[in-house]
């Protein structure tokens, strides 16, 4: 009776181990929990809202980011990440042909061995394909016109809203697609 008692614990104890250990591992690869948050200045209401306030419009495949600590405006001393990511312009829809790497702005990244993320905001990544709506910063940069609401996945050949793929997304219901036709989706643009 001890023995099969001993032999209980000893199974209870190695799947406990090998549970908590599944779960570190499980982590690493994971999505950074959004440790910012921020709100949306303006809601585009409709893609075209979109189109209209941007100065580039254009397919983009990520190439690589780097991520620096910029400091704040607002005189508290504190810092966030920025990530400078290197984008591919596949297909120009609206803009200048000649671009053919441009630098898109996005707040969070990783700085010294820590994932920042903002609520709503999911980092790209790269391989990542987009359709973004950008605005040209004082620097030659850019921004996604909206923040979020500006940067539209492509899966599968399909264009969607981060609100149709992400369920912290702060982008508005109006520019949910549900999976449109890249081919269709660029045609209703124009």
């Amino acid at each position: 009776m001890k023995m099969k008692y001993e032999a209980l614990i000893a199974g209870i104890l190695l799947l406990t181990i090998g549970g908590a250990l599944a779960s570190q591992t499980s982590n690493i690869n994971s999505e950074p929990t959004p440790t910012m948050t921020g709100s949306l200045a303006k809601a585009y209401l409709s893609v075209s809202d979109l189109y209209s306030n941007s100065d580039l419009v254009a397919r983009c495949k990520v190439l690589s980011m780097e991520t620096h600590k910029i400091k704040l405006a607002d005189q508290s001393g504190g810092t966030v990440p920025l990530t400078y990511v290197t984008v591919e312009v596949v297909n120009m829809i609206n803009g200048s042909s000649k671009i053919s790497t441009i630098i898109v702005n996005q707040y969070g990244g990783e700085v010294d061995g820590k994932l920042e993320s903002v609520l709503g905001d999911p980092l790209m990544k790269t391989g990542d394909d987009f359709v973004l709506f950008l605005k040209e910063s004082k620097s030659g940069n850019y921004w996604p016109v909206g923040g979020p609401q500006g940067r539209f996945p492509i899966v599968g050949g399909k264009v969607y809203s981060l609100a149709d793929i992400d369920s912290t997304s702060t982008v508005p219901a109006e520019l949910k697609t549900g999976g449109v036709d890249y081919a269709a989706f660029v045609r209703s643009l124009k």
